[in-house]
């Protein structure tokens, strides 16, 4: 097996392990985490800002109702 198809394969199979498990990750978030870790950057690192950005974007999508609408911007964040 040529080792473009082995990678291929294995991301698959994370990818299904992935689903088993209930992560959350589509297939190429999945493949950028995984290249992550391969270059060396600490998995509970990456898993840690994997949940902080998908919990902020969660954040940002929900609705916001008139009275948080009505606040002054907050430029703490930026």
């Amino acid at each position: 097996m040529e080792r473009e198809e082995v990678s291929a394969r294995a991301l698959n199979i994370c990818t299904e392990l992935s689903q088993i498990l209930n992560t959350g990750l589509d297939k190429t978030e999945l493949e950028i985490v995984i290249k992550l870790v391969q270059a060396g950057e600490h998995p509970e690192a990456v898993a840690q800002v994997v949940r902080h950005l998908k919990q902020r974007a969660a954040e940002l999508s929900k609705p916001k109702g008139l009275s948080d609408q009505l606040k002054a911007p907050s430029f703490r964040n930026m």
